[in-house]
């Protein structure tokens, strides 16, 4: 159902562990598939970001952001 893996970009929506929904990429998925670790980087803070989330407030990022700077700006 959920296919997603290391290495994918995905979203993470808000929730009592995340304050604000973020993209980030995806470094380890648990065995059981019901969790995954995130790292994201936050310009704020200048900090990575951990995040273990369930893959209920995730999925997956069509867009990549690398993709997307200013496009608008043109």
């Amino acid at each position: 159902m959920h296919n997603i893996e290391t290495g994918m970009l995905v979203r993470c929506r808000e929730s009592e562990k995340i304050p604000q929904a973020f993209i980030g990429r995806v470094i380890n998925v648990c065995e059981d598939a019901a969790n995954i670790q995130v790292l994201s980087f936050s310009e704020q803070n200048r900090e990575l970001l951990w995040c273990f989330e369930t893959l209920v407030n995730v999925e997956k990022c069509l867009i990549q952001p690398l993709n997307v700077v200013n496009v608008d700006d043109e």
